[in-house]
């Protein structure tokens, strides 16, 4: 979920203390497309920002001729004005720093705007330029060397003109880029106000069709690479001169859903020989992904629906790896699932993991996959609200 890969500050901003943890907070404005209960607005915003130290707005773009940001979508974030209504919140939560994402090539209009379709073609490019190596890809980059430099020195350049104006400059780490080709975590510590790992979506239905996974493991599991895992990220970017208070773990709040069969084993995971991601979820419509309001409803946690749930939930009494649930197929073979995905107990599970590594805090990502309605019978956000009072 998500394609954050480097952020810059909208507003000029006064320095948070040191001692304080972060809790950043992604906000995706696609979700104001989404229909239903899943339709996402600023007043679905406000709530969260009791919460939060920043906010993470996604996304812009590079425009190819010029170089210059470009908002992805120019209806919504700047005729509409949802870049100044975002802004200006921090009237209300002065302490909030609001920082605009670069990258983003999975935000799209949905409005038929050619321009911006071209726009996030122009910055998936960029991107992939850079980083060519993912996961489950044989793709090799012949000139790795030569961008991760290249990407040092921007950094460093972007560092230096922001300074005197006390503007940020952070950098999202994807699970799906091999950090040890494409960044000099040493070289790009000093000119990073922080890092946020996301250190989750290790497996997911659309690369790993046929097998599903833990997304989001806290620790190292059994048959498993070492390097699947939110506390190996950790310690290689501590390993690799990054300060632990600039270290800030992102927290799904989401699920990924694979299609069962009958004879599936689904308590012996990994799952091998599966069908593909689940179906889409009646808000966010996207195959292989539900929202955790979408979730609790499943389970039978969601208002209303209370004990009326035929899906099976197994809790991580490990914590570490996260809960599971699962719907066995009917007699003709409709409607299984299997779901690893995060809820408020996990969540604080790992910010606990965040504070006694005396890291710089968490990413909360997204906010609008959370449930910002309060439909899972506890309060809105429950998920942000947990990790962060874990803090």
């Amino acid at each position: 979920m998500g394609t954050i890969t480097f952020s810059v500050v909208l507003l000029a901003l006064a320095a948070v203390a040191v001692a304080q943890k972060r809790v950043v907070c992604n906000y995706e404005t696609k979700s104001h497309l989404r229909e239903g209960q899943g339709k996402f607005d600023i007043n679905s915003l406000e709530p969260a920002l009791q919460y939060c130290t920043h906010l993470i707005y996604g996304y812009a773009a590079i425009k190819e001729d010029t170089l210059k940001l470009v908002p992805l979508n120019e209806q919504f974030d700047v005729i509409k004005d949802n870049y100044r209504h975002v802004t200006d919140l921090k009237r209300r939560y002065p302490k909030l720093k609001v920082l605009l994402s670069v990258g983003g090539n999975e935000d799209i209009s949905g409005e038929g705007d050619e321009k911006n379709t071209k726009y996030r073609e122009i910055v998936s490019a960029f991107w992939s330029s850079v980083k060519k190596t993912f996961a489950g890809e044989t793709v090799v980059d012949e000139n790795a060397a030569e961008h991760r430099e290249q990407f040092t020195s921007l950094v460093k350049e972007l560092k230096s003109v922001f300074r005197p104006d006390n503007l940020l400059i952070s950098l999202t780490v994807l699970p799906n880029v091999n950090s040890t080709v494409y960044y000099d975590a040493r070289a790009l510590a000093p000119h990073l106000d922080f890092i946020v790992l996301h250190a989750f979506d290790f497996y997911t239905p659309q690369r790993n069709k046929k097998l599903a996974d833990f997304p989001s493991p806290l620790y190292e599991l059994i048959d498993r690479r070492s390097d699947e895992n939110i506390d190996a990220w950790v310690k290689y970017w501590l390993n690799n001169g990054t300060p632990a208070n600039k270290i800030v773990v992102g927290i799904p709040t989401y699920g990924r859903t694979w299609k069962l069969e009958s004879d599936t084993p689904v308590d012996n995971i990994p799952i091998p020989d599966l069908d593909g991601p689940g179906d889409p979820g009646p808000q966010t419509k996207e195959a292989g992904l539900l929202s955790y309001p979408e979730i609790c409803t499943k389970l039978g946690t969601g208002l209303g629906v209370k004990g009326s749930s035929t899906f099976k939930k197994v809790p991580d009494s490990t914590k570490r790896r996260g809960p599971y649930a699962y719907h066995l197929p009917t007699e003709d073979e409709e409607n299984g699932i299997w779901i690893g995905y995060e809820d408020p107990e996990s969540a604080a599970n790992k910010a606990a993991y965040v504070k006694n590594k005396a890291l710089g805090g968490i990413a909360i990502d997204d906010l609008t996959l959370d449930d910002f309605r309060g439909v899972c019978g506890q309060s809105k956000y429950a998920i942000l609200k947990a990790a962060a009072t874990a803090l």
